[in-house]
């Protein structure tokens, strides 16, 4: 299936009068769930059709982060000028529809958005059927051990069985990423599998884990209600006004908001990131890039399970990294790495003031790369 532009812009549009109407007038999860998504899903599409001529094959995963950036600056910005409340959130959710629209509607023809959605349950994907169920009976074990009692790791709640079955769910996507072409369902199994990696401690503690958490959601909340928080401090407020901004239009609570920030945003960009990365910038085919998302995991230092500045401004250099090398290798604008690091200075000045000043310094050296290289052809 097709969408054609107008079909694309009327997806965003809707979904940006869905949620303005549940931030006024509704206040239902349910809506803001389907508005949120539909927006998010709408607008990338955008980027990526809106994109120059020289970055045709610009990765959908960079244009979802680019607007990402975007919200997560204008909601930084907004913050220390006035404050956060109702009507900024609407005015901030319609910016990128009439930025994006008004692209779209300009360019000059460009080839629609191929959408190769195939029947889930067709004979080449049995084993992606196969590991669907798996992934339900995870979720069910890792949901009826949820538990108030102080422990410490999520991990000891969970009995043998469940890593056994997480280990064959690893080694039967990983297979099934390896055989075949890449295609969408590849990449829906590795973020469910890598969110339900990320997401055990959200799940199994209702209350909340660390204290880290209960302290930056007090501040959200203290946002949330007053509009900011005096005196206006450099430091979270890239984490804060999305958490914020999310809350006034999807109704949904707070708290499932926070929590669950850093695990699905780390689901949902880290395998299309890294095997986008890997294809532009070493030639490595996406099907095996995707896999090597599960790697992350297990690298100590990376916190990816807990929604924390710290933890966010991470996820962000990660992507910004990405960016930075598909860059160089010429699908991605300038813009693209240096939006994504002007988001991290907001969310983290100590992660985003290096990193800032690494894509700069990045940049540079392509264009003086560039100019030398054009020069000596002369």
């Amino acid at each position: 299936m097709r969408l054609t532009n107008n079909q694309i812009l009327s997806i965003s549009i809707t979904a940006a009068i869905l949620l303005t109407a549940n931030l006024l007038f509704f206040q239902n999860g349910t809506i803001g769930i389907v508005g949120i998504l539909a927006y998010f899903a709408g607008l990338t599409m955008i980027i990526k059709k809106t994109a120059k001529k020289e970055i045709e094959s610009l990765p959908l995963i960079f244009g979802f982060s680019t607007l990402l950036s975007f919200l997560i600056i204008a909601l930084s910005i907004t913050y220390y000028v006035y404050a956060i409340n109702s009507a900024v959130s609407i005015i901030i959710l319609w910016l990128p529809v009439i930025i994006a629209g008004w692209r779209l509607l300009n360019i000059t023809a460009r080839a629609p958005l191929p959408f190769a959605i195939k029947k889930i349950f067709a004979k080449e994907n049995l084993w992606p059927a196969i590991i669907l169920v798996a992934e339900s009976a995870l979720f069910f074990n890792v949901f009826v051990q949820r538990t108030s009692d102080l422990l410490k790791s999520p991990w000891q709640a969970l009995d043998p069985e469940f890593f056994l079955l997480y280990t064959g769910a690893t080694v039967a996507i990983i297979t099934v990423n390896y055989f075949g072409k890449y295609n969408w369902i590849k990449y829906a199994l590795t973020s469910i599998h890598l969110f339900l990696t990320y997401g055990i401690a959200a799940i199994i503690y209702p209350l909340g884990y660390g204290i880290d958490g209960f302290i930056h959601r007090a501040a959200e909340n203290y946002i949330l209600e007053n509009g900011f928080i005096t005196p206006k401090q450099p430091f979270y407020i890239g984490q804060y006004g999305l958490v914020v901004w999310l809350k006034h239009l999807t109704a949904l609570p707070l708290f499932y908001l926070d929590v669950f920030l850093v695990p699905v945003l780390a689901a949902v960009t880290l395998p299309a990131t890294i095997g986008a990365t890997l294809e532009k910038t070493f030639g490595i085919a996406k099907k095996y890039g995707i896999s090597l998302a599960f790697f992350v995991p297990f690298i100590f230092f990376i916190n990816l399970n807990l929604t924390t500045p710290h933890n966010l401004g991470i996820l962000f250099l990660i992507i910004t990294l990405g960016a930075i090398l598909t860059h160089i290798s010429g699908y991605l604008p300038r813009s693209a790495p240096l939006g994504l690091a002007a988001a991290t200075l907001a969310i983290h000045p100590l992660i985003g003031t290096p990193l800032l000043i690494f894509t700069i310094l990045a940049i540079l050296a392509k264009k003086f790369q560039s100019n030398k290289t054009a020069f000596a052809a002369i």
